[in-house]
């Protein structure tokens, strides 16, 4: 789909599932062929501000589950358009990648810094249905917050949006929040960090990923030395978050449609505080 800073980008062959309801704004994309499901599948929830980088968190993700080096001349991307921002919630589902499961990581339209605002959580929501009521079944992993590093402080906006999608999902969300901080260096502390803190939001780790190191950019100019750093900086973080998300022993929430009583059941996580 483009070349850029001496990078072939690819965009890679995607069914998009067809039969996913009749949601305009919803879909679900299948990237890397069929695979059977399994226990193990995980499924990823990305949730942030307009421009933190969501979208390309997904990208950076797509090149570290295909293996992708620092040295190979290509990268792999879900953009046919750089930098386009995210109106629609897309599920895309990951299959035979270097893991041993499925990944679906769930892209979200960013929270508008907006008194009032409500479409991140209400997508999410109808998100959560359409699932429900198309597959019978819903699973939610994680909700990963994406930030860009030197966010000092989260706005009403988002704080509110926030607090409804752990209503949602269940309130206890500490072990299940995997915040992923966009746009860092190497070292020191990203400011976000404290924002998060500031905002009461609970987790026990976080990961740094500049996705410049994974898909250049022809609007910055950065040494190859620091491009390497980087790119290693975030493989290593990547590699974390992968194996964080594989050791959690259960879901944030599992629901299922109930066929024969057209009931919903929902069980949320069990975790000790």
């Amino acid at each position: 789909v483009g070349y850029v800073a001496d990078v072939t980008l690819i965009l890679p062959y995607q069914r998009i599932v067809s039969q996913y309801g009749q949601h305009k704004n919803i879909r679900k994309v299948v990237i890397g062929g069929e695979q059977e499901n399994s226990i193990g599948d995980r499924v990823i929830l990305l949730f942030g501000s307009k421009g933190a980088g969501k979208t390309s968190v997904i990208d950076s993700m797509l090149n570290f589950l295909y293996d992708v080096k620092r040295e190979n001349n290509f990268r792999f991307t879900l953009r046919a358009e750089n930098g386009a921002p995210t109106v629609i919630l897309t599920e895309y589902v990951i299959n035979n990648s270097i893991l041993p499961f499925s990944i679906a990581i769930v892209d979200t339209p960013g929270v508008i810094d907006e008194n009032g605002y409500k479409g991140t959580s209400t997508i999410i929501r109808e998100w959560f249905e359409e699932e429900l009521s198309t597959t019978g079944r819903f699973r939610l992993d994680v909700i990963s917050l994406v930030l860009k590093s030197d966010e000092e402080e989260l706005g009403w906006p988002y704080i509110r949006e926030l607090a409804e999608v752990k209503r949602m999902f269940g309130d206890d969300l500490k072990t299940n929040v995997l915040p992923i901080v966009t746009h860092t260096e190497v070292l020191p502390q990203p400011l976000a960090v404290h924002a998060l803190a500031y905002a009461n939001v609970t987790f026990l780790e976080y990961y740094k990923i500049n996705n410049v190191a994974f898909i250049p950019s022809s609007s910055t100019i950065m040494n190859k030395a620091k491009l390497k750093r980087l790119f290693i900086d975030g493989n290593t973080s990547l590699n974390r978050y992968f194996t964080d998300l594989q050791d959690l022993s259960v879901p944030m929430i599992l629901a299922m449609n109930s066929s024969d009583t057209s009931s919903e059941t929902t069980v949320p996580s069990t975790k000790s505080s």
